[in-house]
């Protein structure tokens, strides 16, 4: 049977939700597109059957052209299958928030950090793309900003699952790296890295665990996934491994 990997915290009757592993062959592999810029037949294929496991209709999906930034949207059922129609341009972004049933929102990632937002009291799901440029520009904290501002949420009812990622001991970058000076002082500042060997080791996880708390999440209400992307390489794709497809999650309100 194909894994499918599914957070605890998320889990009831209200909300559909999950994440792909290698069983579903490649998502999005490099190159594999058709001659419209959109994936191909085969690509497609592999797609409808990971989506309809979940009772998921693709067409429906609701996807950005995420570009690592810190930008959420406000999605609905005029979003739906745009990031796969070829005669549309999806939004750009790295967010997304929706109060409507059965507009399934799917992000894709390699080893950055999956953030999947619930607030069963107003009935408000999000997902967030957060890797270390969106972490350090506090992408979470905005999803949740804006899920206050649009639908009302108090975050004492708020969940949130950080799904499969690159581990810390795994992610290092060279402490003499100018470019990201500022970057890397904020995470230690965050508790999410440490330097070993003139190497900042950088747990992007424990950062965005660290912004939800302060964003008003409950410790309780956080679930964070010890898999990592970049280990478990019979599971999952990893940029820093192989640079290969994409690993989707996706969430969705029934």
């Amino acid at each position: 049977m194909k894994q499918i990997i599914r957070s605890t915290i998320l889990n009831n009757d209200e909300v559909t939700q999950g994440f792909s592993t290698k069983d579903w062959g490649p998502l999005r592999p490099k190159g594999d597109w058709s001659d419209d810029g959109k994936y191909s037949d085969e690509v497609i294929e592999r797609n409808k059957l990971f989506f309809d496991s979940l009772a998921i209709d693709y067409d429906d999906t609701v996807g950005l052209n995420q570009t690592h930034s810190d930008i959420v949207h406000v999605v609905g059922a005029p979003n739906k299958g745009e990031r796969i129609r070829s005669n549309s341009i999806p939004l750009e972004g790295d967010a997304m928030i929706t109060q409507e049933s059965c507009a399934p929102l799917i992000i894709r990632v390699a080893d950055c950090v999956p953030v999947f937002f619930y607030d069963p009291v107003a009935k408000v799901i999000g997902v967030a793309h957060s890797g270390w440029v969106g972490t350090y520009a506090e992408i979470c904290k905005k999803t949740i900003n804006a899920m206050i501002d649009n639908f009302g949420i108090d975050t004492k009812n708020l969940r949130a699952y950080i799904g499969p990622c690159i581990a810390g001991r795994n992610y290092n970058v060279d402490v003499n790296r100018t470019d990201r000076k500022e970057a890397n002082e904020y995470f230690v500042s965050m508790r999410g890295a440490n330097i070993v060997d003139n190497m900042y080791y950088i747990d992007l996880r424990e950062v965005v665990r660290n912004q939800l708390i302060n964003a008003g999440v409950s410790e309780t209400n956080i679930e964070v996934s010890s898999l990592c992307t970049f280990e478990q390489e019979n599971l999952y794709s990893s940029r820093r491994r192989d640079m290969p497809s994409n690993n989707i999650g996706v969430i969705m309100l029934k």
